[in-house]
């Protein structure tokens, strides 16, 4: 037999101060023969079996690297990702492997005492300090305070180091919930979550799963329940429209493969929108429709900043005397450098502009101007004189503002530069393909706000008020009415 107090060499603590073996978490051959005594009529046997035992050991003292853990998150949220990198790096590190797997799981088993993980046994103790060491370096705030008070803890009453296993399963009693060590979810978490729309059908999927797989009693919930809250987010989208009405028509008996179908084909729409989404971006599939064509005479705001990157393919108008002016502009500092046009891309009044061609300046000679179309006289009449911009649809004849209170460009002759431009952009977009987009139709939100600048070139309502003539005569004939015969 062997002496009083014997210590095998594979164990650091005696049969009596060994924690109670666990069933499932790294029971094998080494261990059982560790637990062997020594049987002294056959030194040859025992010899034997402790070769195999250190042979065996000997490859969890072998790693593939440096074990990091990753930093602890400071929301709950980001636990539960962080707990599977940390067991991924932790098999990873050990050449222990799917071993070393199951022996990190003994962390995350409430069945398992906080105490018992704080021996660990001496196979492990290579990969526990490697965990210890790791957690101790990206520890922070009220976790790193902890953890300075456990391990002086475990120095003043066992003259030991705190476990690695530990500490770890600490941490997860900071990120527990209903007293366990997972997050669980309830009834009431399900049920809050919801499909916002179609876009988010990926989302939607994958946030339910995590909320059903987190069930911390699955059977509470039955199978028709299940199917009626899966249902009620469903009804909403409009690409499970036709799913929605087979289902209804189905009246299939059994909820739960009612509900395998329903998943099924959520996954298939999700599929799809992921396929068109990969397309889109190796520039596959259809083409994009191509945009309306500007209104005409509009100014192209880009090209009055210096950033227009069409060209002679641009279909505004290229305005150089506004592109001058907004550049002095710049320069002064009452214009962005970025913007070269008014609101809605230079269909309001510029930030800099062009020289009026109703005269110049103090001292300056007025600017030359071009006629009207077909040698007409242009109307000066109306529109903002405070505008560098002209209005062009004011230069055909064809703004309807005669009082300055709709049209925000300036009515004024065009210099024959300006006129060129004109006349350049007129030939370039009548050879423009027309755009497949319906006309905007219904009253024009800008001529409500007195801002609209496309005047009778706008594709929607402008609705007129009375004139005055017809205010003076209905006011005559309200006061003759009054008056009597």
């Amino acid at each position: 037999m062997p002496p009083a107090h014997f210590h095998s060499f594979v164990s650091d603590y005696a049969r009596s101060e060994a924690p109670p073996q666990e069933t499932g978490y790294g029971v094998e051959s080494s261990d059982l023969e560790s637990e062997k005594e020594d049987d002294p009529a056959n030194p040859a046997a025992n010899a034997a079996r402790r070769t195999k035992a250190a042979r065996n050991w000997k490859l969890y003292a072998e790693f593939n690297g440096q074990l990091a853990i990753a930093a602890i998150p400071d929301n709950a949220r980001g636990f539960k990702h962080w707990k599977d990198v940390v067991r991924a790096d932790v098999a990873a590190c050990s050449k222990g492997g799917s071993k070393a797997y199951s022996w990190i799981l003994r962390v995350e088993d409430n069945n398992i005492p906080d105490d018992t993980l704080k021996v660990s046994k001496r196979k492990w103790e290579p990969l526990d300090a490697k965990i210890r060491a790791a957690l101790l370096k990206v520890a922070t705030g009220e976790i790193r305070t902890m953890f300075e008070l456990l391990t002086e803890e475990e120095h003043v009453r066992h003259r030991r180091q705190i476990s690695g296993a530990y500490m770890l399963r600490m941490v997860y009693r900071r990120f527990q919930t209903k007293n366990s060590l997972s997050q669980f979810y309830d009834y009431a978490d399900l049920n809050k979550v919801t499909l916002k729309s179609d876009a988010h059908l990926e989302a939607f999927l994958q946030e339910w799963r995590l909320k059903l797989n987190g069930l911390e009693r699955p059977e509470v919930l039955p199978p028709a329940a299940r199917l009626e809250m899966f249902v009620r987010q469903l009804r909403g989208s409009a690409l499970l429209k036709y799913d929605m009405e087979v289902y209804k028509r189905l009246e299939e008996p059994d909820p739960s493969r009612a509900y395998d179908t329903l998943v099924r084909n959520v996954e298939r729409i999700i599929r799809e929108q992921r396929n068109l989404r990969v397309q889109s971006q190796l520039g596959q599939g259809g083409q994009s429709p191509p945009a309306l064509p500007a209104p005409a005479g509009t100014v192209c705001r880009f090209y009055t900043a210096g950033t227009c990157q069409k060209g002679d393919r641009c279909d505004m108008v290229h305005d150089e005397a506004a592109k001058k002016a907004h550049a002095a502009a710049v320069r002064n500092g009452t214009a962005d450098a970025g913007k070269g046009g008014g609101r809605d891309g230079g269909k309001g009044a510029a930030s800099g502009g062009a020289p009026s061609a109703k005269g110049g300046g103090k001292g300056q000679p007025a600017a030359k101007a071009a006629a009207g179309p077909n040698g007409r006289r242009t109307n000066t009449k109306g529109g903002n004189e405070k505008s560098h911009l002209p209005c062009y649809a004011n230069h055909e004849g064809k703004c309807k503002d005669k009082d300055g209170t709709t049209c925000r460009l300036c009515h004024r002759l065009l210099t024959p530069d300006e006129v060129t431009l004109f006349q350049a952009w007129k030939t370039k977009s009548a050879g423009r393909a027309a755009s497949p987009g319906a006309p905007a139709s219904g009253v024009c939100p800008e001529f409500l706000k007195g801002t609209c600048a496309l005047g009778a070139l706008c594709a929607m309502e402008h609705p007129e008020g009375p004139s005055k003539n017809q205010v003076r005569k209905a006011a005559k004939a309200a006061a003759k009415a009054a008056a009597g015969p």
